[in-house]
């Protein structure tokens, strides 16, 4: 970003492009390599999730089950996961307006394209953030909400995007989740694209608790 405004304020096109080619080289290569890296671990843990389904289960928590949950979780419940996902569109947008707004006052007679890539390429990351601070996370949330869950004796399985994953038993940490009725599971993590915080509806909670805190791992140290 430093380039491309130099470029702008010197006048000089080539700076401009070489930074804009930059940026984006260095983004496109940062998510090629991150799904390069969790290939062979997402083509593992999915090898695991089927082999667990096929052993004692645990808890079976439909989607049907997982609608009524939610909806018994309240109105403010749901207003809070709402809101927080209206805020990773509106803050991207604001940044991207905004930028391109300033450079076109500080700038004046800056191409509009230039201006909007620009503000494009600072949305990015400032989303990447927002999302990170949200629970979430670009290409697999780190707090996953599944339509549907299956609990066995090696972990908690379910779907994402017509994929079976897994998260492993012993778990870090499973609490009472904020939004009705719901837990909140922390797994250890493998991947970036491979999730590893779940938020799990059930018209049980207290019963998944008790099924989830036998299974997390102890502290050795104490």
């Amino acid at each position: 970003m430093i380039t491309i405004a130099y470029g702008m304020a010197t006048g000089n096109t080539l700076i401009q492009y070489g930074g804009l080619i930059g940026v984006l080289g260095a983004q496109m290569g940062w998510q090629l390599y991150k799904g390069t890296k969790s290939g062979p671990l997402m083509e593992a843990n999915m090898k695991e999730a089927n082999r667990a389904k096929r052993l004692r289960i645990l808890q079976t928590v439909s989607d049907k089950d997982v609608q009524a949950a939610r909806m018994a979780g309240g109105f403010s419940g749901q207003m809070m996961q709402n809101a927080g996902m209206l805020g990773m569109l509106i803050v991207p947008l604001a940044v991207f307006f905004g930028t391109s707004y300033i450079i076109g006052m500080v700038w004046p007679g800056t191409e509009a394209w230039k201006s909007y890539m620009a503000g494009f390429l600072l949305s990015m990351p400032v989303s990447l953030v927002f999302m990170h601070r949200s629970g979430m996370q670009a290409g697999g949330a780190p707090q996953t909400t599944p339509s549907s869950y299956v609990v066995t004796e090696r972990g908690i399985v379910f779907d994402q995007m017509g994929k079976s994953l897994i998260v492993k038993f012993p778990i870090l940490k499973a609490e009472k989740g904020k939004h009705g009725s719901s837990v909140d599971v922390e797994g250890a993590k493998e991947a970036d694209l491979i999730p590893y915080k779940l938020r799990l509806y059930t018209d049980s909670p207290d019963d998944l608790l008790r099924i989830l805190n036998q299974r997390v791992k102890k502290d050795v140290s104490t």
